[in-house]
């Protein structure tokens, strides 16, 4: 949830283009399963957006370059213990599939 506070924050100090670029992660999917509601102002909306989502996605914890599903498997494991992150990663493995293909259509 460490994203929701950065985009507050950033937001707040009116700066709403670079809150746009930080928002990645498993937001969405988090509200979906606590709140049982679409959290759609969470999802990537902007080009830009999007490729900072997927790449912040193809570096695991030590900063090693990994594939999608690698660092898919890696959050998995280390939230192993924690339900509602299990969770909201299982979910949101489709969003990031098909984001991922949509930024490789447009290379």
């Amino acid at each position: 949830m460490h994203e929701c506070y950065s985009v507050d924050v950033l937001k707040k100090e009116g700066l709403h283009d670079i809150a746009e670029l930080v928002m990645h992660g498993f937001i969405h999917e988090i509200f979906v399963l606590k709140m049982d509601e679409e959290a759609t102002n969470y999802v990537p909306r902007t080009i830009e957006n999007k490729m900072v989502a997927l790449a912040d996605m193809y570096y695991n914890q030590n900063e090693q370059r990994v594939s999608l599903d690698e660092r898919l498997a890696d959050i998995i494991k280390r939230y192993k213990n924690d339900k509602t992150s299990l969770q909201a990663v299982r979910l949101g493995k489709k969003r990031f599939k098909k984001l991922e293909a949509e930024i490789f259509t447009l290379m």
